[in-house]
């Protein structure tokens, strides 16, 4: 019966105009601080676009031929966008050619974007 007093007077206090904030009684969770357990690490995609960055044959080499998830041959040169993010795995066949002519006549085709 008490309760109903208390929400019959909150109830009037709200009509009347009269509004108090509700406060949260909960017990504040801690915000984690930075690096809690210890530095992230980093993905294993990361580490294979710097080793694919890393192992370029010749400097002038830039273009990355690349086999798609569905076996289409395609090749990325600078600034387009997924140059930087694909990686190029010579076991698998891909590689690093030195003029778009070069992928070319080796069976690839620029990608679209």
């Amino acid at each position: 019966m008490k309760n109903i007093f208390c929400i019959a007077a909150i109830v009037s206090i709200i009509a009347a105009g009269c509004v108090f904030p509700i406060q949260d009684t909960r017990t504040p969770t801690p915000a984690p601080t930075a690096w809690e357990g210890g530095p992230p690490q980093a993905t294993a995609e990361a580490e294979a676009i710097a080793t694919a960055l890393e192992t370029t044959p010749e400097p002038a080499c830039v273009i990355k031929a690349n086999i798609s998830r569905t076996g289409e041959k395609i090749f990325h040169v600078p600034g387009q966008l997924n140059y930087e993010r694909t990686i190029v795995d010579p076991e698998s066949g891909e590689f690093w050619a030195c003029s778009e002519q070069q992928a070319q006549e080796l069976g690839w085709r620029k990608a679209l974007k």
